[in-house]
C-alpha cells in the first residue's frame, strides 16, 4: 500500500499519520470498477486509461466530473435511497462544483461511516462509502443499485 506518512517526534516517539486527501493527485474522471458481481460503478480517478483511483477531492475544485460522479453517488445512496434512513437532506445537485453542500453532504456520510469527517475525498472515503451505478431497464427509465467496490489482493480497486 503506497501512501505518504507524516511524523512528528513526540517526546522520545515517533508517531506517524496517513497524509491528509489534499495532498493526493486531484481526481478528474472516472472509471468504472467492481461494486459486487455483476454490478461496476463509476468512482473518480485521475483519467480514463490506465487511471489511479487514489485521488482526492476537496472544496473548491469546480467544473469536476469526478466531483459529479460522487454527487451522484452521494444522493442516490444516502439523501434518498428509500431502503433506509437518509443521512442527509436530499438538496445536492450533481453539477460538478464542490461547494459547500458537497463538503456538509460527505462529512454526513463520512460520520455515518464513522471514518474521519473532513469534508474531503481520498482513499479511506473511496474505500468506506458506497457508489452508485445507473442502469438502464428494459428501455422504461432508469433504475440502479449502491454498492462498496471490491478490492484485489493488494487493496487497490478492481477496474472492470
Amino acid at each position: 500500500m503506497a501512501f505518504a506518512l507524516v511524523t512528528a517526534a513526540v517526546g522520545s516517539a515517533i508517531v506517524a499519520a496517513e497524509s491528509p486527501a489534499y495532498a493526493l493527485a486531484t481526481c478528474t474522471r472516472s472509471v468504472r470498477v467492481e461494486a459486487g458481481l455483476p454490478v461496476t460503478a463509476p468512482i473518480p480517478s485521475t483519467g480514463s486509461t490506465g487511471a489511479s483511483t487514489l485521488c482526492s477531492l476537496n472544496p473548491g475544485v469546480v467544473n469536476n466530473a469526478a466531483v459529479k460522479i460522487l454527487q451522484e453517488s452521494l444522493n442516490a445512496c444516502y439523501s434518498n435511497p428509500g431502503w433506509m434512513t437518509p443521512v442527509f437532506e436530499p438538496d445536492l445537485v450533481p453539477d460538478g462544483d464542490f461547494g459547500d453542500k458537497t463538503k456538509k453532504a460527505l462529512i454526513a456520510v463520512q460520520s455515518y461511516h464513522q471514518i474521519r469527517a473532513d469534508g474531503g475525498y481520498g482513499k479511506q472515503t473511496r474505500d468506506s462509502i458506497m457508489w452508485w451505478n445507473r442502469t438502464k431497464i428494459g428501455g422504461l427509465g432508469s433504475g440502479g443499485s449502491c454498492g462498496w467496490i471490491d478490492h484485489d489482493a493488494n487493496g487497490v480497486p478492481i477496474v472492470a
